[in-house]
């Protein structure tokens, strides 16, 4: 699966399973206006992404030079494969980085290639990221028991800034103060956003907390 924006082309390879995943990142990056290529073998679900999302769809081995070449892969700022088999995602995100792709992201199963040694030789070879589906939901697990109080915690630049989501309860000591009672006192975190309904708020000073909003915070602790 490849990943671009609107000035350079995006690409999306396949899962030879039942593409959920591949259909999933390509909704959602159709969504945020991004230009989508979906490469695979299965024409059938191809045929029901190209039918149901922005994206452009192409029948064929994503391993092919020929085809990677054929879909503007020097032009792609990331290419993420997801076919079913570990070597071929590596041998495709090769392929693609030596073909000119600007980043490669390549799904794995095996967990040892997320050790720091395996992860610097894949490097190497042209393969920039590792996607390993249990080590993320067992992060997210994690995530949520240490930080149970927060609907989303997220570690930025190696845990040097975080983006943390609340909702604010009837009993908070925010709720009735404005931004900038909390400019006049200590603090250690920024209200960056204000989800309240429906609403998506980008606060000022005179912006009042209330019950029921949920805040996304940042803060350095």
């Amino acid at each position: 699966l490849h990943l671009c924006d609107r000035r350079q082309r995006q690409m999306c390879i396949r899962d030879r399973g039942t593409g959920e995943v591949a259909s999933y990142l390509a909704e959602v990056l159709a969504n945020e206006s991004q230009d989508v290529i979906v490469i695979g073998s299965d024409v059938n679900r191809l045929a029901e992404i190209n039918a149901s999302f922005n994206v452009l769809t192409h029948t064929g081995d994503p391993t092919s030079v020929t085809i990677l070449q054929e879909m503007g892969i020097s032009e792609c700022k990331m290419f993420i494969a997801l076919l079913r088999d570990d070597t071929d995602n590596m041998i495709a995100c090769s392929m693609a980085k030596k073909l000119g792709a600007a980043m490669t992201v390549a799904r794995v199963t095996k967990y040892h290639f997320k050790e720091p040694t395996n992860e610097e030789f894949l490097h190497h070879l042209g393969v920039d990221h590792i996607l390993h589906y249990e080590y993320l939901a067992a992060r997210e697990i994690l995530t949520f028991l240490t930080h149970a109080w927060a609907k989303q915690w997220v570690a930025l630049y190696g845990g040097r800034l975080f983006v943390v989501a609340i909702k604010i309860s009837d009993a908070s000591p925010m709720v009735g103060q404005s931004l900038n009672t909390f400019t006049a006192t200590k603090r250690d975190f920024h209200v960056a956003v204000i989800k309240r309904g429906i609403d998506t708020i980008i606060p000022c000073g005179s912006d009042v907390i209330q019950p029921g909003d949920i805040c996304l915070l940042y803060t350095s602790d």
